[in-house]
């Protein structure tokens, strides 16, 4: 299973404990800097979820755990293709989103890094999972 975009790599020993062989990638170099440590037996790479350096049909499942979030409207569709790439024919994507419309206070930590939160509701023309390897394969 590929962990997209797994940050620190906090849900790898959680999808392992379940017994799956899990990868992780992230677009940031420090976060692959704290997962290796923190999680050895782990393969991390730094990665982006719009250009995976894995091949296809590779995992037969994809956890993009609030991954999705940080990418912009015009790339989703792109990250989502990426996702199916490299899933095997009736693999499993698991995808999570937070929902509602507007702008969302964030805390005060954020704030000072000069962070804003906006949460609308994703426009993007995907299909539901079942489908999207037909759609973006």
């Amino acid at each position: 299973m590929l962990d997209a975009d797994c940050g620190a790599g906090r849900m790898l020993p959680h999808l392992a404990a379940r017994g799956v062989r899990v990868e992780g990638v992230d677009l940031s170099p420090e976060m692959v800097r704290r997962a290796r440590p923190d999680h050895p037996g782990f393969p991390v790479e730094v990665a982006s979820v719009t250009d995976l350096p894995q091949e296809n049909g590779r995992f037969d499942g994809v956890f993009a755990w609030y991954s999705l979030i940080h990418i912009g409207d015009d790339d989703l569709p792109v990250a989502l293709a990426e996702l199916v790439r490299v899933l095997r024919p009736g693999g499993h994507l698991l995808l999570a989103f937070q929902t509602g419309a507007g702008s969302r206070e964030v805390g005060e930590g954020f704030r000072k890094r000069g962070m804003r939160s906006s949460s609308s509701a994703i426009t993007a023309p995907w299909t539901p999972c079942r489908r999207c390897s037909r759609t973006w394969g």
